[in-house]
């Protein structure tokens, strides 16, 4: 994650792709420079007075708000290594996705050889060890619940086996993690718009419990809340924010991809059409994936009728 570009530089580049969510932006800047920090004092660039440490924290929010998104478009404006699964992966036994974490961890200095082969200038790192990799586990409340695979309840014990890695002072101390998922039913804040914890500096306005303990109380070990430094709810899809991310983002992309640059008359999509794919997002439970689905559908339609025109 070694960047020359300034907080505010990387908030305006964040903002060209991903409409909201300033405050998890600002988290997951904060996030990347602490282990752009914890780099330099590592190989010596800097001699701090005190213990420098990744931090790890995570997104709260429900489907097609832009966890993955937020976290895809991190990684595209600040080139670094990059794992990316579904929680359930972690399950261990017999299931077939189950990976555990002996694989994660191969995952983990996989893609860091990758990085480092392919930035060697920038991710060079001592021998053994991994640098400035990121962890994004998605759908982490579905290891938070009671969920029974044989009649053996396993979700504690990935949840320990996760942060037994997360706390490994070796050659994964410098690896940053990211958790994501919907919590659904548990009372968030009431101004997700501002940042919670490690990030937070001023107090939040109150709410009925804290959203730390919401989560340990939706079923995360309270060892596993305590080692992230920030959490971030974000911000409600309303019909204002899908206007905005379809005309400003989704349009543009998908006339680009149609016209493929090229001077020719893209198809237009009417007020009323947007309108019900607004209306349709917001009623679905999809979010954002929902008008990129039907987006597509629209453009692919149109694409076929010009080429059969050709």
């Amino acid at each position: 994650m070694i960047h020359t570009k300034s907080n505010t530089e990387l908030l305006k580049e964040f903002d060209k792709h991903v409409i909201g969510h300033t405050a998890a932006k600002k988290m997951l800047i904060s996030m990347v420079n602490r282990s752009k920090t914890a780099h330099y004092h590592k190989h010596g660039l800097m001699k701090p007075n005190h213990t420098i440490e990744t931090i790890n924290c995570m997104l709260v929010g429900g489907s097609g708000t832009g966890k993955t998104h937020l976290v895809n478009t991190l990684k595209n404006i600040i080139h670094f290594p990059l794992i990316r699964i579904d929680s359930q992966m972690l399950a261990p036994g017999d299931n077939s996705r189950g990976m555990g974490s002996k694989t994660l961890k191969k995952l983990i200095v996989d893609e860091a050889k990758k990085t480092q082969e392919k930035y060697p200038l920038l991710y060079s790192s001592v021998e053994g060890t991994v640098d400035q990799t990121v962890v994004f586990i998605d759908e982490i409340d579905k290891i938070a619940g009671c969920i029974s695979n044989d009649s053996k309840t396993w979700n504690k014990q990935v949840q320990a086996a996760l942060l037994t890695m997360i706390e490994n002072s070796g050659r994964f101390k410098q690896v940053s993690f990211i958790l994501a998922g919907a919590f659904v039913g548990i009372d968030k804040p009431s101004n997700p718009s501002k940042p919670i914890g490690f990030f937070h500096n001023k107090p939040s306005t109150p709410t009925k419990k804290s959203i730390s303990s919401e989560i340990i109380n939706f079923g995360l070990i309270p060892e596993l809340v305590g080692r992230l430094s920030g959490i971030s709810v974000l911000d409600k899809l309303t019909t204002e924010v899908l206007e905005n991310i379809l005309y400003n983002i989704l349009l543009p992309q998908s006339a680009y991809l149609f016209n493929k640059g090229l001077d020719i008359d893209t198809p237009e999509l009417s007020k009323t059409q947007a309108d019900m794919m607004i209306k349709d997002s917001l009623t679905s439970g999809q979010g954002v994936r929902y008008l990129k689905r039907e987006l597509n559908t629209f453009f692919t339609e149109a694409e076929f009728d010009f080429e059969v025109k050709l």
